[in-house]
């Protein structure tokens, strides 16, 4: 899972570098509706939300092993 969340990240970090502008300010545009319709904006939309389930799932992991 760790290097899903890197490969997610690096993914993210193409999408901010190419349109300038960091994931919190897309996704506000996003929620907005400003963001625009292109392919783009619905796959980078995509990798945030996977990453925040991602990163959901290795806390609740690493939770559950520090209990052991």
């Amino acid at each position: 899972m760790e290097s899903r969340i890197k490969l997610v990240r690096s993914e993210i970090k193409d999408f901010e570098e190419k349109y300038k502008i960091p994931s919190e300010v897309f996704m506000k545009q996003f929620k907005e509706g400003s963001a625009g319709d292109s392919q783009d904006s619905f796959e980078w939309w995509g990798l945030l939300k996977g990453l925040k389930k991602i990163e959901e799932k290795v806390k609740l992991a690493k939770a559950v092993l520090s209990y052991w």
